[in-house]
C-alpha cells in the first residue's frame, strides 16, 4: 500500500516489534528517477512482519525493540521529478502529474520478506505475488470478521 503524505511526515510504528532489518529501498544506481530512500522490517507481536519503505530517514536501529505509536522514520520522495521523462513508465508520469511524490510504501508479512530481481521499489514484476506478501487492511481492519487468521 501507498500511502501519500507531505516530506518528512513522521511515521509510527503500528504495533510493538522488533527491528529485524534497515536498509536502502530504491536509489537511482537502480533506476535513474528514483531518489535513495530506506525502509525498516518490524517482526510484531504476533510473528507477522511489516516493511515500512521508502522513509527519508530512520530513527530506530536493528535489533532494537518499538512499540506502538512510536517514531520510526519520516516519509521520503521517491521519484526524482527532474528525471521523469516523456519515456519513462505511464503510471511514473501520472505520480509526477498527480505531485504524487512522497509516501510511506507499507507491507505485510505472513512470514520473513525476501529480495528479489523481481521486487523492485514496491512493485513486484512476475506472474505470482509472493505467497507470504498479504494485505494490510485485511489484517489490520476494524471489523474483526475481515482479519487474517493465523
Amino acid at each position: 500500500i501507498d500511502i501519500y503524505a507531505p516530506f518528512k511526515s513522521s511515521i509510527v510504528s503500528i504495533d510493538d516489534g522488533l527491528v529485524i532489518k534497515t536498509g536502502i529501498f530504491t536509489s537511482p544506481e537502480k533506476v535513474k528517477y528514483w531518489n535513495e530512500t530506506k525502509y525498516i522490517i518490524v517482526k510484531i507481536h504476533d510473528g507477522f512482519y511489516i516493511k515500512y519503505a521508502e522513509l527519508s530517514e530512520i530513527s530506530v536501529n536493528e535489533k532494537q525493540y518499538v512499540r506502538a505509536g512510536q517514531v520510526i522514520g519520516f516519509v521520503g520522495t521517491v521519484l526524482n521529478n527532474k528525471k521523469i521523462k516523456d519515456n519513462s513508465p505511464i503510471y511514473i508520469r501520472d505520480l509526477k502529474r498527480k505531485k504524487n511524490l512522497n509516501m510511506l510504501h507499507f507491507e505485510l508479512y505472513k512470514i520473513k520478506p525476501f529480495m528479489s530481481d523481481r521486487y523492485l521499489g514496491g512493485n513486484w514484476f512476475g506472474k505470482n505475488k509472493p505467497k507470504n506478501l498479504l494485505n494490510p487492511e485485511t489484517k489490520f481492519s476494524k471489523n474483526k470478521d475481515d482479519k487474517i487468521k493465523d
